[in-house]
Parts: C-alpha cells; structure tokens; sequence
C-alpha cells in the first residue's frame, strides 16, 4: 500500500475563519463601551492569519528537481485554534510519552467544582493554581497510604507519587468550564536500599474512599473560598473584577439555571454510578479510567484527550441566521446540534482564552521540575532514556524542544511531508518569508490564489434535534458529563 500524500488544507475555506473574518470586527464595535482585555483581541485577530499563505510561510525546496512546497505559520494561541492547540497536543502527548511518564500503570483524574467557584477560577489564575493544590495534595496522600500500608510499618513512609493535570477551559457546548484532567502514576515510587527506586501499584480507590477524598477535597476549597471573601459568589461584580468587560461572559459560560434543574432533579443514568466517581453538590471527582503498563499507545491517547482542542471544526457550520455546534455526545433528550447566534459564539471563544502566561499543564510530585529524584522516575525501566538530574542548557538560546514538524506529522499521522511528490526525492528547508512583496511574488509565481472564498451557509442534517439556548439566561443549557468519554474517543 502507497505512503498516503500530505495534502495541506486552507483554513479560510472552513467555517471558523469564515464566521470571524465576516463578524469580529463588527462584534468588537459593538463592545466598544466594554471592550474585551487587549490579549483576548490579539488572540481572535490572530486566529485570522493562522495556516493563510498570505501572512507568511516556510519554503522547502527539493533538491533534485526543485520543486518547492510552502508550509503556512501559526498563530501559536492556546485559545480555540484547532491548528496550533491540536500541534501543541500532538507535540506536547509525543514529550511526555517519551521523555516523562515512566512505563508504569496510569489513571486519570477529573475533578469538576461548583459552577460558581468555576466563574471565579475563570479569570483568577492564583485560584486555579491554589485549588489544584489542595486536590493534589489529597491525591497525593491517597497514594502515600496505599504504598505506606505494603510491607512493614514504616518501610514506604517515603512513597512519592507523580502526575501531570491539564486545565480544561471548555465543555462540550463550548460553553465555559474550568476543571481539572490529571494523569496520576497509579501508585508511588520508594527508595531502595541500593539507592534505586521501586514502583508500588496501588489498588483501585473504592466508591467510599472516593467520597471520602471528595469529602476532603471539598472542606479545604471550601474554606480556601471563604479565606478569599468568595463564600458567596455574586454575579453582579463582574464589573469590579480581574478583567474588565469580560465578567458577563464568563457569566454565561458558567451559570445556568438549567445545568442547575439537571443536576438537582433528574438523577444521573444508573451507568454512571458505576464508574469510580463521586459527586457532592457541585464537586466531582472520577478515577476510572486507567492504562495499563507498558501500553503507550494507550497512554498517548489518553494524554492527547486531556490536551485536545476545544472545537473540532467539522462540528461546527454557518447558517443564514447564525452558527449551528454539533454536539460530540447527544444529550439525554436527544438534542444533537445548539443553535446560536454569530455574536453569542464569539461570545464563547471570548470566554475561552485563558489569561496571559497563565501556565495550563502542571507537573506535581516526583514529576515535578525541581523533585530530587525525577530523573530517576522518568527514567524507570526505561534502558534507553538516560537523563541527568538537569539537561544542560543549550548553546543556542534559541533553540527549544519542540518536534520539528516534519517529524510530528510523521509520528501523528504516518505522513512523508519532506518528500517530494514530483520526483520521490528528499525536501529542504530554505526559507522563511514574511515580506508582502516577497509573500505576493512567490504565491502568483506558484499561481496560489490569493483572494480569500466568502462564507456559505450550511443547513442542518434532516433529523438532527436542535437546541435554541436563552440568550439571556441560558435558560435549557444541560450540564456536559465530562467524566463519561472514553479515552480512545476521538475529540
């Protein structure tokens, strides 16, 4: 069977860049009394020049019939960008595959809080940073008794567990959701005699040690919110908060009277409460899904769900009126599409851009940067990773650890984007180009189209049950179980 051939896709052609390139800048306008923070413009400005060919690319050049190919740039948000945050997720899944997470059995932990601690950790990064801690350190001490109860009293006291949690912004709706995904070694590792370390797998949490750690996890973000004058949430200070302009929004993400209806009055499905999860009014925590050691297909997979993008554009169409998302798991009434107004979407990825330098993948425990023992850990039965206590610093300060990506495209999708579809032979890199000139020239030479398509509507599959949500109050918006979506499910 033939090597499949790299086909590069225009982003303008899809609905994203169709619906802001037509709508942003009127929807700015129209906020102009309470414009959104500058880092949030820049994000949904940029998304526009991300993949387009006008706004720059790499050249590569075969050497043999120099034929050349031209690889568009990327906007690099961490935002909504399908493009850069699905790259980021494939590179990032890729590292801690093979540089980090030792062969050794894993478990996912998500936790989920109260819709209105969740508008606070929205754009209160120090919040989101102190919650995790106080879940962390109550998984952590979970997986230090399990391994402090293995053997004679006293012999693991200096059990040390790992994991590695990625801040999830959105829900299935695109609405906004701030909750935690955490890969845990589901076990901890302790000293041996020969100063080498030994990994204990812990037995499974039982449904009463989950409520439990529940139990626990809610008492100290409770009165860590009480500390901050956060007791009892007001929607009505948006005004006065963090970033101005965007508390309602928030708001809209996040607070809902019919997530509220769904949760107090219609019980979860009977199959849910067979999972390793426990619930207790609006705190949530699930331990179900673990892989086993040694598969790191799996565990990529499982890496990749807890990075993956916010939107996949396939779900998304543009209709004469408005923006139909596709729903990736139907809810419960049947509802399989939300139908919503172009400014209200805009609306939901304002929503989603996370504040600036606001670090979203975090290492705790032996995983962590500073732990003294981590490169013992990511090194574990692992004869061909050798890694010193701290990589030494590169000569060219420039230089990052990124995967190339050529190489990227070959480990994610088995795709030769470097050979030569004229005559087989090998490409090279020869250039960045970002001058207009420069830009315009090569594209007509190539005889690249440079005007941009205009957008089309596209009506809903005949069947599909669609929801209208309450511009207003968001009226019959269901909660989205995040907990419930196999690892190997394609986002």
């Amino acid at each position: 069977m033939a090597a499949p051939e790299y086909q590069p896709r225009d982003p303008t052609e899809g609905p994203l860049h169709q619906l802001l390139r037509h709508s942003l800048e009127p929807y700015l306008a129209a906020r102009h009394a309470r414009p959104p923070p500058p880092f949030v413009a820049k994000a949904l400005r940029n998304y526009l020049s991300c993949g387009v060919l006008v706004h720059g690319f790499a050249r590569f050049r075969c050497d043999d019939c120099a034929q050349s190919r031209l690889v568009a740039l990327s906007c690099k948000q961490r935002a909504f960008c399908p493009r850069c945050i699905g790259r980021r997720m494939a590179d990032q899944a890729k590292h801690l595959v093979e540089r980090v997470l030792p062969p050794v059995r894993t478990r996912q932990w998500v936790l989920s809080f109260p819709h209105e601690l969740r508008w606070h950790m929205a754009f209160d990064h120090d919040l989101t940073l102190a919650v995790w801690r106080i879940a962390r350190r109550a998984i952590d001490a979970f997986y230090k008794a399990r391994a402090q109860r293995t053997g004679p009293p006293g012999h693991h006291d200096d059990a040390h567990p790992g994991s590695i949690m990625a801040i999830q912004r959105f829900g299935g709706a695109l609405n906004l959701n701030i909750h935690f995904h955490a890969v845990y070694l589901d076990g901890a590792f302790v000293s041996q005699s020969d100063g080498t370390l030994r990994f204990l797998e812990a037995l499974p949490p039982s449904p009463e040690e989950l409520e439990t750690l529940l139990a626990i996890i809610k008492a100290r973000v409770t009165r860590l919110a009480q500390q901050r004058g956060l007791a009892d949430p007001d929607p009505d200070r948006a005004g006065t908060l963090l970033l101005p302009g965007m508390g309602e929004l928030y708001s809209d993400g996040v607070t809902n009277r019919g997530a509220w209806r769904v949760r107090n009055h219609d019980p979860c499905d009977p199959n849910a409460f067979q999972r390793r999860k426990a619930h207790d009014q609006g705190f949530d925590i699930d331990a179900h899904v673990t892989v086993r050691a040694g598969a790191r297909a799996e565990l990529e997979r499982m890496v990749r769900y807890i990075l993956r993008p916010p939107l996949k554009e396939k779900r998304l169409s543009l209709t004469p009126d408005g923006v139909l998302l596709e729903l990736k798991t139907p809810w419960r009434d049947g509802t399989t599409h939300i139908r919503m107004s172009r400014d209200r979407f805009i609306d939901r990825l304002v929503a989603l851009v996370p504040p600036p330098a606001a670090n979203t993948l975090l290492y705790g425990g032996i995983l962590g940067a500073n732990a003294r023992l981590r490169h013992q850990a990511v090194s574990y039965e692992r004869p061909g990773v050798l890694l010193t206590k701290r990589a030494a610093k590169s000569s060219n300060p420039s230089r990052h650890r990124n995967t190339a990506w050529a190489e990227l495209m070959r480990h994610s999708f088995g795709l030769d984007v470097l050979a030569c579809p004229h005559c087989g032979g090998r490409m090279r890199h020869v250039a960045t180009v970002l001058s207009a000139g420069s830009i315009r020239a090569i594209l007509q030479h190539q005889g690249h189209p440079l005007p941009e398509p205009r957008a089309g509507p596209s009506p809903p599959h005949p069947g599909d049950t669609v929801y209208e949500p309450d511009e207003a109050a968001q009226a019959e918006l269901f909660e989205d179980d995040i907990t419930q979506v196999p690892t190997d499910d394609a986002w």
